[in-house]
């Protein structure tokens, strides 16, 4: 199952378009002008997820520390990004049925396509 999530909604993007503040005192400052930016806690743990989507319909995101940014190479035509809330039930081999809750971040291009961004981070 899949329901939209929340992201954090607490960032400002100044004037030139290029540089991010959140509300945890995190800055980023980026080298093309961005038009969506969003937070989020990836998968089960507590890492906070930063995503950019850049005018020119490009996306990246911080590394793991937050430090250097990375491009997603391979989406272009990107139209918007969203935080996205999934679970899957596991059954363990007790018998015993869990449900995982987990989220991540998609990307979808102008053509309606769906890239998992948590996923394509990992690879």
């Amino acid at each position: 199952s899949t329901t939209y999530g929340t992201a954090h909604t607490d960032y400002r993007i100044f004037n030139n378009k290029r540089t991010v503040a959140t509300g945890t005192g995190k800055e980023f400052n980026l080298s093309k002008n961005i038009k969506e930016f969003c937070s989020y806690i990836l998968g089960q743990g507590s890492l906070d997820f930063y995503v950019f989507l850049y005018e020119d319909g490009t996306v990246a995101y911080a590394d793991n520390n937050g430090e250097s940014i990375k491009e997603f190479n391979t989406l272009k035509n990107i139209i918007k990004i969203m935080p996205l809330d999934y679970s899957r039930k596991v059954e363990w081999d007790d018998g015993k049925m869990v449900d995982l809750k987990e989220s991540t971040v998609v990307a979808i291009d102008n053509a309606g396509n769906i890239y998992d961004l948590g996923l394509m981070r990992n690879k």
